[in-house]
């Protein structure tokens, strides 16, 4: 499994538009996903060194995938649940 991700779409004529994760293809020499990643992935940030609002007080973080939370100043562990209702 990859860690960051550089997901992109690109263009080819008479195909359409076809995603692409290039980190994790180049990482792991899959060349399969320029064209069989699903189009419905879930973006939780983009960018990078992230400030919040109001600005946290430890800094910008590289990235936000997940709850963040200070205390006197400094970054403090949050727990994060994540769950789905399937809709008939």
């Amino acid at each position: 499994m990859c860690g960051y991700h550089s997901w992109a779409e690109f263009f080819i004529a008479g195909l359409g538009w076809l995603p692409a994760d290039a980190s994790c293809a180049t990482k792991y020499g899959i060349h399969g996903l320029f064209t069989a990643l699903e189009a419905n992935h879930i973006a939780w940030s983009t960018g990078r060194d992230v400030l919040l609002s109001p600005p946290q007080r430890a800094g910008r973080s590289l990235f936000f995938a997940a709850p963040y939370a200070e205390a006197d100043g400094r970054p403090h562990p949050v727990g994060r649940r994540i769950g789905f209702t399937a809709v008939p």
